[in-house]
């Protein structure tokens, strides 16, 4: 895998990662914990 590949999908991660957690405390934690 490519450096720029790399960074890339880190991005994506660390972008997709703080979207969950936005919609999990948006949603209420009892829902967000359901969810896993």
């Amino acid at each position: 895998m490519e450096k720029s590949e790399l960074l890339a999908w880190s991005q994506w991660l660390r972008f997709s990662l703080a979207s969950w957690t936005h919609l999990g405390e948006f949603s209420g934690k009892k829902i967000y914990w359901t969810i896993l």
